[in-house]
């Protein structure tokens, strides 16, 4: 990876055995191998399965505006791939600033990308601060976007997820503020918040096909089914269609499953 070196690009070494033992073999093997990257313990494999990993090792690669652009098997990890990711990324990576940029950082990492471009045209005569603003506006861009992009699926939870804090996170960036409360606005129509109770409504019922008590009621299914199917019919090609179909075909196999078991 030196090839990478003085791109942007970091490697960061996560670890599911945060044991004792685990620990302490993880430094040996650190030590050993002489790594050069950092590393961390990922407690519960929550990491691991939150980024919807299966097996060992894995590799994800992150683009500079928090794209996954590559999961699957270390080896199958090619530098064309890395290369594109690299695009518009910044030379030195968030942890390796110094303290001059560091009100610039200290806005990133909260996410308030307007006081962080604010603070980055503060400062002169530090080199990366002038790559800053470029590099702000086009994660502002990516966030907008994917925003709108909720919006118009009607995702609403993951909208008003997007969308949470985003009067201190793009404070002093007109266009983007304006948009974002735009699509705020949006959300409280009628149709945004029907697709809000049809999104909870399915999350609901996956939690009670899940219970004991729906395994011994084929009733209770087959009532889910017609709900679901509305769902689905209500909201085609939108989020909670889109959520609602996916169960909707596997139930009628667990229905026939479950009246052979009667």
């Amino acid at each position: 990876m030196e090839k990478f070196d003085g791109r942007g690009l970091s490697i960061i070494g996560v670890t599911g055995e945060t044991d004792e033992e685990g620990r302490e073999k993880t430094v040996d093997w650190v030590e050993d191998k002489g790594m050069q990257y950092g590393y961390a313990y990922d407690e519960g494999l929550a990491l691991f399965r939150s980024l919807g990993l299966n097996a060992f090792p894995s590799a994800v690669l992150i683009d500079p505006f928090g794209n996954i652009v590559y999961s699957g098997h270390p080896a199958r990890l090619d530098s064309l791939t890395i290369e594109s990711a690299l695009i518009d990324a910044l030379p030195m990576p968030l942890h390796a600033w110094g303290e001059e940029l560091a009100p610039v950082k200290s806005a990133l990492a909260m996410g308030h990308y307007g006081p962080a471009k604010t603070a980055a045209a503060k400062l002169t005569g530090v080199e990366a601060a002038a790559l800053m603003p470029a590099f702000i506006d086009r994660i502002v861009g990516v966030r907008v976007a994917g925003a709108t992009a909720l919006v118009e699926k009607l995702d609403v939870r993951g909208a008003m997820k997007a969308l949470d804090g985003y009067e201190d996170a793009y404070a002093g960036l007109e266009g983007p503020l304006a948009s974002m409360a735009a699509l705020a606005e949006q959300l409280k129509g009628e149709r945004a918040q029907a697709a809000l109770v049809a999104q909870e409504r399915v999350t609901a019922i996956l939690g009670e096909l899940q219970s004991e008590e729906a395994e011994a009621s084929v009733e209770l299914i087959e009532g889910h089914l017609v709900e679901l199917q509305k769902i689905a019919k209500d909201f085609d090609g939108l989020a909670p269609g889109d959520d609602a179909s996916g169960i909707v075909e596997m139930l009628p196999d667990y229905i026939e499953y479950l009246k052979q078991q009667k």
